[in-house]
């Protein structure tokens, strides 16, 4: 990636990659990039943005957890809880 840029973002939507993962759906997914992000150094990383449409009624406060995970050579997973 260019040394000069300081801050980006990616959008990452549910069915930008159906022909390589076609069980995709809006609330499990995957995304291939077109060009795999290389970050050299240090970098911070953040979900800035999620929309969820008020249609989905199994999100209650009993089970409001969401998964992020980030695949490297070793799987790694980050859980947030209470986003609601």
């Amino acid at each position: 990636m260019d040394n000069s840029i300081s801050n980006f973002y990616v959008t990452l939507t549910s069915t930008a990659s159906m022909d390589y993962f076609p069980n995709n759906t809006q609330s499990s997914y995957r995304t291939k990039l077109n060009t795999p992000l290389r970050l050299n150094g240090d970098w911070e990383v953040a979900l800035s943005e999620i929309c969820m449409p008020r249609t989905w009624f199994n999100i209650a406060e009993h089970n409001n957890t969401y998964t992020l995970s980030f695949e490297k050579e070793e799987n790694m997973s980050k859980t947030k809880h209470d986003m609601l």
